[in-house]
C-alpha cells in the first residue's frame, strides 16, 4: 500500500538514510524505535510530504507521493501528528473536529466513549497530555484514513497514562488503517504493534 523505494536523504552531507525500503500493507501495526539521529521522524516527514528525499520513490499503491503538498498527501489518507501538539489555543476542544471542511457532530460514538467528552468544552492549556494526544488521534481517525503516523505520542506520560493509551489505540484505530509508531518507550509498541523495527544510522530496517 505504502512504498518507500531505495529513499535516500541527507542534511549538510550527513547521510540519514543511503537507500531505505519500508512497506506498509493494510492493517499493518508497525512500531519505530531507535536513538536520536537514525532518521525516525525524517521517515515520517518523508511519507507525508514535508521533506522530499534526494533520490528514490514514495508510493501510495500506485500514486507517486513526490510532487505531492503535505495537504494533498492528507487528502489521500495519510495522515500524522507532531512531537508537539499542534491544536489552536484559541478554540475549545469541540470546535477543533473537522473532516476536510465539515465540522463533525459531537455525538459520534468515538467522541463519547473515547474520555474527552468532559473536556470538549474546554481549551487546549485546560487540558491534561494525554486528553490532548487522545484528541489528535480522534480527529485524524475522523477523516478515515488508510495510514495513521504517531511520533512520539506517550512522551510525558505515566506509566498508567501509557497503559490507558495504549488500550485507547487498540480500541479505536480501525482495523483496515495502517499504524506506524515511533517511540522510545517500547512498553507502548509491545503493547500495540504486531511488527517492531530499529532504525539504526545509515543502516537498514531491522526487526527487533
Amino acid at each position: 500500500m505504502l512504498e518507500l523505494k531505495s529513499v535516500r536523504k541527507s542534511f549538510g552531507g550527513i547521510n540519514v538514510f543511503e537507500e531505505l525500503s519500508f512497506n506498509l500493507e493494510k492493517g499493518d501495526r508497525v512500531g519505530l524505535t531507535g536513538g536520536n539521529g537514525t532518521g525516525k521522524s525524517t521517515l515520517i516527514n518523508l511519507a507525508t510530504g514535508f521533506l522530499l528525499p534526494d533520490e528514490g520513490e514514495i508510493n501510495l499503491g500506485n500514486t507517486s507521493l513526490l510532487s505531492l503538498d503535505p495537504w494533498q498527501i492528507a487528502r489521500l489518507g495519510i495522515r500524522r501528528n507532531f512531537q508537539s501538539v499542534r491544536l489552536s489555543n484559541s478554540l475549545i476542544l469541540r470546535d477543533q473536529f473537522f473532516v476536510p471542511e465539515k465540522k463533525v457532530v459531537d455525538n459520534l460514538e468515538m467522541i463519547e466513549v473515547s474520555g474527552i467528552k468532559g473536556f470538549l468544552n474546554r481549551f487546549p492549556s485546560e487540558c491534561p497530555l494525554p486528553i490532548l494526544r487522545k484528541m489528535e488521534v480522534l480527529r485524524a481517525l475522523l477523516s478515515s484514513p488508510s495510514v495513521l503516523f504517531l511520533d512520539e505520542p506517550s512522551a510525558g506520560f505515566s506509566y498508567g497514562e501509557l497503559e490507558e493509551f495504549s488500550e485507547f489505540l487498540i480500541n479505536y484505530v480501525p482495523d483496515n488503517t495502517s499504524l506506524v509508531i515511533v517511540e522510545h518507550r517500547t512498553e507502548l509498541m509491545e503493547r500495540v504493534c504486531t511488527k517492531n523495527w530499529g532504525l539504526f544510522l545509515n543502516e537498514p530496517l531491522r526487526m527487533i
